[in-house]
Order: structure tokens, then sequence, then C-alpha cells
């Protein structure tokens, strides 16, 4: 019987079980035998009988699609009936837990029961929020966060790599967040639009900002050094949108590349950028002076089926509660009043 299908933190089993967290993880990371009267404590705590507790379970690999090159370290998640395995292979995922190994080919062993990993459910995007996110989610599902930009995003949604993903992507034709993106990437499918906040996007600049970067087009100034992000990021297209409005190229903007909005901001922090698109969030985590550039509106996206998945319902479940959005609104530059309002139906 797994805790997590059951429905109990480990703290909650510990209490109801009359032993001690410490005790409880220990036995679950396999590093303590327990005594008679604990594994009787447990199984009256799950309800079922001592052998079904401490049944072993064969850890056999598991054959999964990789959703990039292969690294040590992935993160596991059962997507229309296969196993996907993102690798873990930057310094920003040193925080994530692994939830398997990879071996070689297509082979992973994992470092939970299965029964537990199946319960994953993997959202990308670049949102810090979706982290603030994982930790609210409550019961048998578990959020994986992979840190992606937008448009990365919502390809990995269409290959089947995630079951939700993130983007805040304006259209200066129709004036809309996202969902012309999503109408000319889904095409034929159904789709949910969810918004999660919007949020304030601006330059991140040095607090005693010797350079004086006050407006867009200072950063082609000469000696200027501004983060450039990847193409397909949302950061990067404003910025484009931006430079363009001021008859300004993006190819004179010169600087250090960075994948998500931390590693931006930080870059910036330590002094290896003078300038950084970022969210006023982050640009006040890192110490960083904030010149506001836009409002952008951050949506997660699904296929519409995918709603009726019991594990997904419980991570929307967790984007419109209160513990939740008051947690974001109490982050610079965040605004919930929409949180967890469908955006747009995209119909096949």
């Amino acid at each position: 019987m797994s805790r997590r299908r059951a429905g109990f933190t480990q703290a909650r089993l510990a209490r109801k079980a009359g032993i001690s967290r410490q005790a409880l993880h220990a036995v679950e990371s396999g590093r303590s035998v327990p005594s008679t009267s604990v594994a009787l404590g447990l199984a009256g705590a799950l309800a079922c009988g001592v052998e079904d507790l401490f049944s072993v379970e064969r850890r056999r690999a598991l054959q999964a699609e990789l959703a990039g090159p292969p690294s040590r370290r992935v993160a596991l998640a059962r997507i229309a009936g296969r196993w996907v395995a993102h690798p873990l292979a930057d310094a920003g995922s040193l925080h994530v837990a692994a939830d398997g190994l990879w071996r070689s080919g297509l082979r992973i062993e994992p470092l939970d029961p299965v029964a537990d990993l199946e319960e994953n459910v993997l959202v990308s995007g670049c949102d810090p929020a979706l982290g603030v996110l994982a930790a609210h989610v409550r019961g048998i599902s578990r959020l994986v966060w992979i840190d992606a930009p937008s448009e990365k995003a919502l390809s990995q949604l269409a290959r089947g790599h995630a079951h939700l993903a993130g983007a805040h992507l304006f259209d200066e034709a129709s004036g809309e967040h996202n969902i012309p993106f999503v109408r000319a990437l889904f095409r034929g499918r159904s789709m949910l639009v969810v918004t999660l906040a919007s949020w304030d996007v601006g330059l991140a600049v040095p607090r005693r900002d010797p350079l004086r970067i006050r407006r867009i087009e200072d950063l082609a100034r000469r000696g200027v050094r501004t983060v450039v992000r990847p193409r397909g990021s949302g950061a990067r297209r404003l910025l484009e949108r931006l430079l363009a409005r001021e008859g300004v190229s993006l190819e004179r903007v010169r600087g250090p590349s960075a994948r998500g909005h931390v590693e931006a901001a930080h870059a910036v922090a330590v002094g290896g950028a003078d300038a950084a698109v970022v969210p006023r969030a982050v640009a006040v985590a890192e110490g960083l002076r904030f010149v506001p550039l836009a409002r952008e509106r951050f949506d997660l996206v699904l296929f519409e089926e995918e709603a009726r998945d019991e594990r997904v319902e419980r991570i929307l479940d967790a984007l419109t509660g209160l513990a939740f959005r008051r947690d974001v609104a109490s982050l610079p530059g965040y605004d919930v009043r929409d949180c967890g309002r469908v955006a747009a139906r995209v119909l096949a």
C-alpha cells in the first residue's frame, strides 16, 4: 500500500500510526526495519494488511521516452499510457528530487515505487510560481515542474512530454496572450487555457545602476551587457517587440545567455550582466532595481480531455485554493484575480 495513494503526508501518517516522522522516513527509505508494533500501527492507519504494506516491489527498469539529451538524473511521468523521462542535468535542477536514474538507451531505474510515480503530473513552463503551486498540491498527485521557455513548454505538450504547459506569449496582431499560439500549434485538438496569474515584467538592473539604464533602447548602448534569453521565450519576444518599436534591432544587444528568469536575474546580481528581462518578483528576490516594461498573463495550457484526469484535477483544484492564491498574491508584481479562470476553450 502506497502512502501517497492513500492521500497521507508523511507527518499525518506518522501521527496516526503513533510514531515519529523520522522513524517513518527511516522505514520508507529502507534504512530501518520496523518492529511488529510499528508495522501493525502503519497497517492500521492505512487500512491494509501488514503483508500488503511491506510486500517487496521489484524495481525493474522502465522503458521511457526521453524528452531531451540523456542525463543520469531524470524526472518521470506517465503520459498517454507511456513513461516520459525529463533530464535533470542543469544547475537549476539540483533542488529537484529525481524519480529515476538513466541507465542506457531508454532504460530508467525508478527510485520510488512505480505506483507512486504514476501519480506524477508534469508541468512545463517558466513561472517560478509553478514551484509554489507544487508545494500546495495535496493528496495523491505530485506536481513535477520542468523549467522551460514558453514556446518550448507548448512544444513539449504537443509532443506528449508534459501534462500541462505554461506560457506568457503576447500576440500583437490580436492583442491576446497565449490563445493565438495555442490555436496555431494545436490544430484539430480541443484545448483549455487556464490563467495562473498576471505579472509585471521589466528590466532588472543593479541597485546602484552606474550605467543609468532607464529605457529599453538603453540596452543597445555600447558597453551595456544584457542577458539574452533563448528563442521562443516570452522574455525574448517582449524584448524584440519593444526594441522594434524604437527602431532597434536585437542584434545590437550584447551579453550572456540564460535559460530561465532566476538565472538571468542572478547574472545581473553577481555582475555578469547589466540588465535582464524578468518578472518583478525575481528582480526583487535578487535585490535588484526593477524598471517595468509590460503586464503579461501567464496561462496553463492542457488538452481538454486531460482535465478529467483525477491527477490533473487535483492540480487545478490547488490552483483555485485560497492558500495558493494568497501565497502567490504576496509575491511582488503578481495579480491573482483571474487565477484558475478558464481564459479560453479552443475547440477542435
